[in-house]
């Protein structure tokens, strides 16, 4: 605290002071006899003044020339103490280590000189032998080819070769001329094939000289070619391929985004030269991870999935003991076709990704269940399936998903014949993503898929298909398989629950559970967190999946303890709906499937006002772990009750339910009255709470005391335990409004952000 300066002044000075304090600030003017003693005071005043500023102007001189001292010294030091510095007396083994942790941990390393390890060598001399010497530096590689010209720019000695002397003195007499017009293309043909060699030469020699330096590193390199597949540009590529066939030992982790015919043609560089198709299994003993993506080659429909390219041969590995790769993650993508999987060594795989956009990498499903059957150690599975269904595969079942006829089953119970699906059991899966259309038919298909999995320790699944807006089994009624009980959303008299109820009342020990009779995707995850007793599934992603609202909660129910984040997208346009008129339990069946979610998700308290929309929900709060919820509603969910969701578990949710850390939220609608006013004040609490203070405004710029006291209560944690130092939500509500055309609205128009 800076104290108050007081003036040593003389007495008789100071009872001038005194005199004159009265009239100060006045019109007053001094009259002859005040006018002395007054002029004494202020020049007594002025000379305090001036020897002040005179030491103040000393003071200020010095600071100056110590300023100038000190960056002096400064300069003069900084050299030395970059001399002596502790970094530079760093042992190299300890700056390998360092360097070693500069690079990049989710790809690979690419040639830029303001990337490592490159840059690290342009630091000074040291640090260039050092890099240099350290092959775990140059263990990894992504590897671009240059641009093929189509066509070049004859260069001037082309020109003068074609024109002639005339061209080459200037003379221009018009013959070289027109020599150069009829010698001109074949000429530029000529310097563009020069062009080209010459840069895959240099890319050539630049990536070999990486590639020398890495010693007896294991080798992760990834290729990627963006041009087309002609012939000569194939070639050129695979002169870069060539360059890692004699470090095919090495290979631990390759991925190419190349046709596949570019790797035949590796190897005509001369005799003795070898190619990709001629390595052995033994070859490559360290090979852990291949991805291969294709959206070049083509494939004639009656020839799917298309036999694995002999060319690849090197991945039939199917014994443990022949001693070639173990792969523990296999990638296939292909946009044109599909392809059979290489006979590898599916008993080690522990990650496995498989897309494709006709045919699919099985001829058959038992052929997929087969295979999938080996996987004892798979930890991540994800399936894409084709978009369209090619001529050659038989049509889907609608009767009975199984290929049973149904005859001498009944959904209600009783007893059950026919039963011949197979499930498969992964029992180390924890990452399930499938795609695909459930309305295709063909012999794959996402819900018959997801029924068929058991997988105890699941923690993530993701499932995507394509948005119907109306159930494919609940059309006129009855649907297609004739198995109204399971998707009718309207009847509400408690007869539509009994299938749905009895998958959930499976046999744990029986392995052959009802047919599957529908094609929703939500019937299917009904079924695979039922028959994998309740896994630890901590992630639920579902998109453009029809949502059927009681199976979708009997979902949730079967893994609400540690259910974390839950994603809906749903972009279908359904109608208005509306929460007038629902008080009994009986008509909350006629909700819409978005409202019967977020009903149950809104946490229970110990009295709920019965005028609130949440009395209808259930007595036990659903999920009360959820701290994400990420969704795209469509203009049938209620807005409303989206907010008493989210304001039921933040700032203060009830003892035993967390606190939401993240919403994200896009309804297929316009915003509802006091929706955004309501999702503000939620926004201002997560604001209050990263700034410390209760000082806001209304949404609409008026005072909010109402909202200011609830903030200073957030702050002070008078509400619960977490009040204070709690994370802050990070909400975001968006709505959009589809073109009276547009059916299943794009999610780029008519966007409003709150």
């Amino acid at each position: 605290m800076i104290m108050p300066v007081e003036l040593d002044l003389p007495k008789e000075l100071t009872a001038v002071a005194a005199q004159f304090a009265s009239v100060l600030r006045t019109n007053h003017v001094p009259t002859p006899l005040e006018l002395p003693p007054l002029l004494k005071y202020t020049s007594h005043l002025n000379s305090i003044h001036d020897n002040i500023q005179a030491e103040l102007d000393s003071l200020v001189s010095q600071i100056d020339s110590l300023q100038e001292k000190h960056e002096l010294l400064t300069a003069a030091a900084a050299p030395y103490d970059a001399f002596s510095s502790a970094f530079r007396r760093f042992p190299p083994e300890l700056l390998q280590v360092i360097f070693v942790h500069c690079l990049p941990e989710t790809r690979n390393a690419v040639l830029h000189a303001k990337e490592a390890p490159l840059t690290l060598g342009r630091v000074c001399r040291r640090w260039r032998s050092i890099v240099e010497n350290t092959p775990e530096l140059w263990a990894s590689l992504h590897i671009v080819p240059p641009n093929v010209s189509i066509t070049g720019i004859p260069s001037p000695s082309d020109i003068v070769d074609a024109g002639g002397a005339g061209g080459a003195d200037g003379g221009g007499n018009g013959e070289g001329e027109e020599e150069l017009g009829r010698a001109g293309p074949l000429t530029q043909e000529a310097h563009t094939r020069s062009l080209n060699a010459a840069r895959f030469a240099e890319k050539r020699e630049v990536v070999s000289w990486w590639l020398g330096r890495s010693g007896t590193c294991p080798l992760s390199i990834s290729f990627v070619w963006f041009g087309s597949d002609g012939d000569e540009e194939m070639r050129l590529c695979a002169s870069l391929l060539d360059l890692l066939l004699p470090l095919a030992e090495r290979w631990r982790r390759l991925e190419f985004q190349v046709p596949v015919k570019m790797f035949e043609f590796t190897g005509r560089g001369g005799k003795g030269r070898r190619s990709f198709g001629d390595l052995k299994p033994e070859d490559v003993p360290m090979l852990r991870h291949f991805n291969l993506t294709d959206n070049r080659s083509t494939f004639s429909e009656t020839e799917l999935p298309f036999a694995w390219p002999s060319c690849l041969g090197f991945l039939n590995s199917a014994n443990i003991d022949e001693g070639g790769p173990q792969l523990s993650t296999l990638l296939l993508t292909f946009f044109s076709g599909g392809i059979r999987l290489p006979s590898t060594c599916y008993s080690v795989l522990r990650g496995l990704f498989l897309e494709s956009n006709m045919g699919f990498f099985w001829a058959t499903e038992p052929e997929m269940w087969d295979s999938l059957a080996q996987c004892t150690a798979l930890e991540s599975l994800t399936l894409k399936f084709p978009l369209s269904a090619p001529g050659g595969l038989a049509p889907h079942n609608h009767t009975d998903m199984w290929g049973n006829d149904g005859s001498g089953d009944s959904a209600g119970g009783g007893e059950r014949r026919g039963r011949e699906r197979r499930v498969t059991t992964l029992p180390m899966l924890e990452s399930l993503c499938l795609d695909g259309d459930q309305s295709l038919g063909g012999a794959f298909q996402v819900t018959r898929t997801l029924a068929g999995l058991r997988c105890p320790r699941l923690r993530v699944l993701e499932v995507f298909g394509r948005t119907t807006g109306t159930p494919l089994d609940a059309e006129d009624g009855h649907g297609a398989g004739g198995s109204s009980n399971l998707n009718s959303e309207e009847a509400g008299d408690g007869s539509d629950v009994a299938a749905g109820d009895d998958l959930v009342m499976l046999d744990q020990d029986d392995d052959s559970p009802l047919p599957l009779t529908s094609q929703e995707p939500i019937h299917g995850i009904l079924h695979l967190l039922t028959q994998s007793s309740h896994p630890p599934l901590q992630k639920l992603t579902l998109e453009s999946v029809n949502l059927i609202g009681r199976e979708l909660i009997k979902c949730l129910r079967l893994v609400e303890a540690t259910l974390e984040e839950l994603v809906v997208r749903d972009y279908a346009w359904r109608g208005p709906g509306s929460m007038a008129g629902l008080e009994s339990e009986k008509q909350k069946h006629k909700m819409s499937a978005e409202d019967m979610l977020l009903c149950d998700l809104i946490a229970k308290r110990e009295q709920v006002p019965s005028t609130s929309a949440s009395s209808m929900a259930g007595p036990r709060t659903l999920c009360p772990n959820l701290t994400t919820f990420d969704a795209s509603l469509s203009n049938a969910a209620s807005q409303a009750l989206f907010c008493d969701f989210v304001e039921s578990r933040y700032p203060h949710p009830p003892k035993g339910v967390k606190r939401l850390k993240r919403v994200n939220c896009a309804f297929t609608a316009k915003a509802g009255a006091g929706v955004k006013k309501r999702a503000e004040r939620l926004r201002k609490v997560g604001k209050v709470r990263r700034k410390g203070s209760p000082d806001v405004l209304g949404v609409d710029g008026e005072s909010d005391e109402e909202g200011v006291e609830e903030l200073h209560n957030d702050i002070r944690g008078d509400h619960g335990e977490e009040g204070v130092g709690g994370e802050p939500l990070d909400i975001q509500v968006t709505f959009h409004t589809p073109m009276p055309d547009e059916i299943i609205p794009s999610a780029w128009t008519g966007i409003e952000g709150v």
